[in-house]
């Protein structure tokens, strides 16, 4: 029976010995699959890396240019604002002036009728 017992040990380890080495045939397998793996998404990430600093680039860009435009944006605003003031002093001066002008129209009007009045009177 120990010669027995002993036989069959030796085939389990036989076995587990092509059990190991199938295991590490695998992992090489596995590990050259990865390496290639990699050699081959390498181009990928330089792509990728590639693009994402153009879209960094085009996203400066645009920032920077929606910036500009805000700032002469806002001059803009700053300008209208100024000649809507200047508009509405020059309106004011205009509506004094008329004023002015019909008051001394009258006044003229007023003063022609009453020479006119007294005209009348001396016939």
């Amino acid at each position: 029976m120990d010669n027995e017992f002993l036989r069959r040990i030796d085939e389990h380890m036989s076995r587990g010995n092509e059990h190991m080495s199938r295991g590490n045939e695998l992992i090489a397998d596995v590990r050259e699959q990865m390496r290639l793996a990699r050699e081959g998404h390498a181009d990928l990430r330089e792509f990728i890396h590639e693009q994402t600093l153009r879209a960094e680039r085009v996203a400066d860009r645009q920032v920077t240019a929606i910036d500009a435009l805000s700032r002469r944006q806002d001059e803009s605003i700053a300008t209208m604002h100024e000649m809507r003031r200047e508009i509405t002093a020059n309106v004011a001066t205009l509506r004094e002036e008329t004023r002015d002008l019909r008051d001394e129209s009258r006044a003229q009007r007023e003063a022609l009728l009453r020479l006119i009045d007294r005209l009348g009177e001396a016939d």
